[in-house]
């Protein structure tokens, strides 16, 4: 689809953008749209390039070659949107040391099951249970396996690690978009398992804004 451009004094605004996520450079900014997928924003301190990626599960994983019961064989060049952003902001391995990573805004893992049992996806569910627990420890789930709950910023953290970024330059809120409250009044965020159960069609749950600017 085409970009939208659009000129506001000397602001530049591109839309409708069909991307996971941009790189951005010192004086740009990107607006993503969220309702229980994680915002990553990795940072560069050498070049200065700035990324911001919108994480969700399908994000994260290749979920195509899981639906086909073919683990082996990739459906896209990059099987992680974290993969992605290395491959740009890594171009060689040494350069892991330079990077910042941070990833937040997005459901926990106690509202974020995958039950074995589900009427509908259970298949699905065991397979990619299976396959996560294999690439990055069982450890990466809260409880017991058969109800695959999982914290998608453990799940990036440990994809970081596997490029190389220091444990200690990988950080993370403690946001949970689905219970968040706002001491007695409304939630603090909108969230599309609270709004629409397990993603029914034909819902449509608010998102929220969230707006990074590399100002470096």
């Amino acid at each position: 689809r085409k970009w939208g451009k659009r000129k506001i004094g000397n602001v530049t605004i591109h839309s409708k953008a069909l991307a996971e996520g941009v790189i951005l450079k010192p004086g740009m900014a990107a607006w993503l749209r969220t309702a229980d997928c994680a915002t990553v924003v990795a940072y560069n301190r050498r070049t200065s390039q700035t990324g911001v990626a919108h994480a969700g599960r399908a994000s994260l994983v290749d979920e195509a070659k899981l639906r086909r019961n073919h683990p082996d064989n990739k459906s896209r060049r990059d099987e992680s949107v974290i993969d992605a952003l290395a491959r740009i902001l890594i171009p060689r391995k040494t350069s892991a040391r330079h990077i910042e990573a941070w990833s937040g805004v997005c459901i926990g893992p106690g509202d974020f099951g995958h039950s074995f049992g589900h009427p509908l996806y259970g298949g699905f569910n065991r397979r990619l249970v299976d396959y996560l627990a294999h690439l990055y420890g069982s450890d990466l789930f809260l409880g017991p396996l058969q109800f695959g709950q999982f914290d998608l910023r453990s799940l990036i953290f440990r994809q970081w690690l596997q490029h190389g970024v220091c444990r200690e330059n990988i950080s993370q809120d403690d946001t949970d978009t689905v219970p968040d409250r706002i001491g007695l009044g409304g939630y603090d965020w909108h969230s599309r398992r609270r709004e629409t159960g397990e993603g029914q069609r034909g819902i449509n749950p608010g998102r929220n804004s969230i707006i990074v600017m590399s100002l470096a």
